[in-house]
């Protein structure tokens, strides 16, 4: 066999590999950092869920209200959603936020009215009553899925009679690998069959540093009416990629609900639920 050896010209190679450089370089995501502020008064604003709405893909913003996120080009189409409890939202075309972004770039949410409910109230005695799964076992447990900034677990919590006043929220941690433990609680309504509008007007954190055994959150201090079921989710806040947290659930019970992380896509599960439960008076 007859092997041709064949020289390539080195001026010849050098464009090519430019070439190759320059597309690695179009085809790899960007980071793209910058501050969620106040827009009255320039405070920043920390805990904002950031992300590609239905592309589990966000994040939050820290305690100096910077973030950091990494869009890629196939996304160019979708919408990028900055939003927070007590805020009105800002939605941005990718595309479009990457157009107008520059370093450091300063997002700005204006305060979203509080929508007061009109409540009729009865001379009677309420009844106070556990809603929810009271699961503490320490063998049947449930973890984050992602780790990630605005991952989300919840349960569904059904109502005997509205409206519902809710005083405080339990859950049992199993396993706490953490100093302590940073969380968000969430209420949220239902729209076919899945967690739909935040019904809080503030955010609720939660800090912990119980290690294994019942966390109680109390809630009187928010005024927390609700008139039909509600989802009520577990946030994870902690930045950077960890594990090392679980709290119980049972089998054959309930329908645990999902999210990626901030603006992803819910899912849910059946034939096991969290020991999620509310302390409630109706």
């Amino acid at each position: 066999m007859r092997i041709l050896k064949t020289r390539v010209p080195l001026f010849s190679i050098i464009p090519l590999i430019f070439s190759l450089n320059v597309q690695l370089i179009a085809q790899s995501p960007a980071m793209y950092t910058g501050k969620v502020v106040d827009v009255d008064d320039g405070s920043h604003l920390v805990y904002v869920n950031i992300g590609i709405i239905g592309r589990n893909i966000g994040t939050v913003s820290d305690l100096n209200g910077n973030f950091s996120i990494e869009l890629q080009e196939k996304f160019n189409n979708d919408s990028l959603r900055f939003s927070t409890v007590g805020y009105r939202s800002k939605t941005f075309l990718v595309r479009e936020f990457k157009a107008r972004y520059t370093q450091g770039l300063v997002i700005q949410l204006k305060v979203k009215p509080m929508e007061l409910h009109e409540v009729v109230v009865e001379v009677r005695e309420l009844k106070t009553k556990i809603l929810g799964n009271k699961a503490s076992s320490n063998n049947s447990i449930y973890d984050f899925t992602s780790y990630e900034p605005g991952n989300e677990i919840g349960s569904r919590i059904r109502i005997k009679k509205s409206p519902t006043f809710i005083d405080d929220f339990n859950f049992h941690i199993v396993v706490n690998n953490y100093d302590t433990l940073l969380l968000r609680l969430n209420f949220y309504d239902i729209k076919d069959g899945l967690p739909n509008n935040n019904l809080l007007n503030e955010s609720i954190l939660i800090s912990t540093s119980v290690r294994n055994g019942d966390v109680k959150v109390d809630l009187s201090e928010y005024y927390i009416t609700v008139y039909d079921d509600f989802i009520v989710c577990l946030e994870w806040l902690m930045q950077g990629k960890a594990e090392g947290f679980a709290v119980s659930m049972s089998l054959i019970k309930g329908t645990v609900y999902d999210r990626f992380t901030s603006q992803g896509t819910w899912t849910k599960f059946s034939f096991f639920g969290l020991g999620f439960n509310v302390t409630a008076r109706y």
